[in-house]
C-alpha cells in the first residue's frame, strides 16, 4: 500500500485500538498483538506530538517499531527495521525463478492462497527444469527428490512438510467437521516462502559458492606448484 506521507517504499503496519497487525519484517509471519509499549514525543514549539509504538514479534522475537502521527489512516510507518526480510534473492538464482518468487512475495499480503499457489508452481518449475524430475504429479516429484542421497536433511524435512501440506497451495480444503472451506493461513503461505528461499539457496547459491571456493583453491594450488618447480631449478 502506497502512502504519500511516508513514501511508496515504506514498510507499513496496521495499528488501532491498541493492536499491531501486519507481517513481521524480520521473519514475515503474520502478527496481531496487543501493544504494551508506547512513548509519546511532543514538539512543544509546533504543538504536535507523535507516538512511538514498539513490540516484539511473537515468532522470532525481533523488535518492531512504528510511528503513529495521529492521522486517520490505519497504516502506520515501520521505522525499525527499515527493510523486509524478503527483499532480494541472491543473483545466483536464475531470473526465471526470481520472477516467480517475487510474484509470490507480492501476493502474500492480499492473498495468502494465491501466494502459496505460486510457490507450488515455482517448486514444480525448479524440479522439472533444474533437477529433470517430471512425473506429472508434484507430490511424487518431491518424494523422488527427497530420496536422493545428496539432498541435506534440512531440505528433505522442509520438502516433506510441503508434500504433506502441498494441496493447500492449489486446492481448497474442506473441514471434515464443519464442511466449510479451509483457507490458506498467512503463516502457512509465509512458511512456504521461507521453504522456497532455502530450496533456491541450496539449489543455486551454495553450488555457485562451492565452485568459486574450489576455483580459488585450485588457483592457489597451481600457483604453489609453479613456485615449487621454480625453486627446484
Amino acid at each position: 500500500m502506497n502512502n504519500t506521507e511516508t513514501g511508496s517504499d515504506a514498510l507499513l503496519f496496521e495499528y488501532s485500538d491498541g493492536e499491531m497487525r501486519g507481517y513481521c519484517p524480520h521473519c514475515n509471519v503474520y502478527l496481531c498483538v496487543e501493544v504494551d509499549n508506547e512513548e509519546i514525543i511532543e514538539a512543544l514549539d509546533r504543538g504536535e506530538s507523535v507516538t512511538i509504538v514498539y513490540e516484539s514479534c511473537r515468532a522470532c522475537k525481533g523488535l518492531i517499531v512504528l510511528i503513529d502521527r495521529k492521522r486517520k489512516e490505519l497504516q502506520k510507518e515501520v521505522i525499525y527495521p527499515k527493510h523486509s526480510v524478503w527483499e532480494a534473492l541472491p543473483s545466483e538464482v536464475p531470473l526465471v525463478y526470481q520472477r516467480e518468487y517475487y510474484q509470490a512475495v507480492g501476493t502474500l499480503r492480499p492473498s495468502p492462497k494465491a501466494s502459496a499457489s505460486l510457490i507450488r508452481g515455482l517448486l514444480a518449475l525448479v524440479l522439472h527444469q533444474h533437477y529433470q524430475i517430471n512425473h506429472g504429479n508434484l507430490a511424487r516429484e518431491v518424494k523422488d527428490l527427497i530420496s536422493r542421497s545428496d539432498i541435506p536433511s534440512y531440505i528433505q524435512d522442509d520438502l516433506d512438510r510441503f508434500r504433506r501440506m502441498g494441496n493447500l497451495a492449489a486446492h481448497p480444503v474442506v473441514d471434515g467437521d464443519t464442511g466449510n472451506l479451509v483457507e490458506v493461513e498467512p503463516w502457512e503461505a509465509s512458511w512456504l516462502l521461507g521453504m522456497m528461499w532455502a530450496f533456491l539457496d541450496f539449489s543455486f547459491v551454495q553450488p555457485a559458492k562451492q565452485k568459486e571456493r574450489g576455483e580459488r583453491l585450485d588457483e592457489k594450488a597451481g600457483l604453489s606448484e609453479k613456485l615449487g618447480k621454480e625453486r627446484k631449478k
